[in-house]
């Protein structure tokens, strides 16, 4: 398979059992059995929408190519994808969440910096020491002065 046409579905005809489709004013026909990704699977309905993406069928390919005569194919549209909008490709999606990420991460370390570091007050730690000394110092003279006895 090739590349085929991408652009705006012109027009869509029904002749002798194919759909023809006119892409950017040239004509191409679907092959009996296509894959399509569409809101509808109606070529009928696909006019005015965007043709993203398509693949052509080389003309050696007697599974999915067009029969003309005996033993003579010719190219048809075997994958194709329809939206109303084109589609966003992968590389241009990953640059976008790269850059979204990349934007959310230094805003995100720019409010850290902005903000002022508050610091407990010393006397907070100091009584949190003593008071831990106090016990311990307690436990052991408790345990100490039982045994003596």
């Amino acid at each position: 398979m090739t590349e085929g046409p991408s652009g705006i579905i012109e027009k869509v005809e029904h002749i002798n059992k194919q759909y023809v489709l006119t892409v950017a004013g040239e004509q191409y026909t679907l092959t009996k059995h296509p894959y399509v990704i569409a809101d509808s699977a109606d070529p009928s309905v696909w006019v005015g929408q965007t043709l993203s993406q398509s693949f052509v069928t080389s003309s050696a390919s007697h599974e999915h190519g067009l029969q003309v005569e005996v033993g003579v194919t010719e190219p048809g549209l075997q994958l194709l994808v329809v939206a109303d909008t084109p589609y966003i490709t992968f590389e241009e999606e990953a640059d976008t969440v790269q850059n979204s990420s990349t934007e959310f991460i230094e805003n995100s370390l720019n409010r850290v910096e902005s903000q002022p570091i508050e610091e407990e007050p010393q006397s907070t730690n100091i009584w949190l020491i003593s008071g831990v000394i106090v016990v311990v110092l307690t436990a052991f003279a408790v345990i100490f002065l039982r045994k003596r006895k």
